[in-house]
């Protein structure tokens, strides 16, 4: 079975930085913008969900690596941080704060692990198709990232994954938000407990 998501291309020049290096890895000249990286994304969504794998036009196809899960949970007002460290303590513990722009604007981890990342979700940003019939007029107004770092192999990596899965869970929960992947699928069912760190 095969899915196609048609769109004009459009690319630009990957930056420099630690980002960027990360990225010329997956990408080594240019990465997908715009209608291009909306199609990429439900690809990649759709790959994802069912074990398989995606290519774009020119390019071998790439299989979701467990370290870049991602799970996001949309809600409004965003939580202080220490109430952050709170609400998912049963899952990640000893969560640091490594960087703050504002308030609603935030960063939290355990170095080499996880990181959460904390953001308002403006109104010109694509609001996923999973949540968007829900909203109505209450568009969420913060994103929670909580994102898995590489680990040794894939079972450590699978045991940081379950954790995101859990505190994402806990956090939803707690403020009546919606848990979805990083294409914006939601999030399967079943949150799986994981070894302690």
């Amino acid at each position: 079975m095969a899915y196609v998501a048609q769109a004009t291309r459009q690319r630009t020049r990957i930056p420099e930085g630690r980002k960027g290096e990360a990225l010329r890895r997956t990408y080594p000249k240019d990465v997908s913008v715009g209608a291009e990286a909306l199609a990429w994304s439900l690809v990649t969504g759709l790959a994802r969900q069912l074990d398989g794998a995606a290519r774009l036009p020119g390019r071998a196809p790439q299989v979701a690596a467990p370290e870049k899960t991602v799970h996001c949970v949309y809600g409004h007002e965003a939580l202080a941080w220490q109430m952050l460290c709170i609400v998912v303590r049963s899952a990640i513990p000893d969560l640091g704060r490594n960087g703050v722009q504002a308030p609603n604007d935030y960063c939290l981890d355990r170095p080499g692990l996880l990181e959460t990342r904390v953001q308002p979700f403006g109104d010109e940003e694509l609001l996923p198709y999973a949540i968007r019939e829900s909203a109505g007029d209450g568009r969420p107004r913060t994103v929670y990232r909580f994102s898995a770092l590489p680990q040794a192999n894939d079972a450590e990596t699978a045991k940081v994954v379950a954790r995101l899965r859990r505190a994402a869970a806990l956090l939803a929960d707690a403020i009546s938000g919606t848990v979805l992947d990083g294409e914006g699928f939601p999030v399967r069912a079943g949150v799986e407990d994981a070894d302690a760190y």
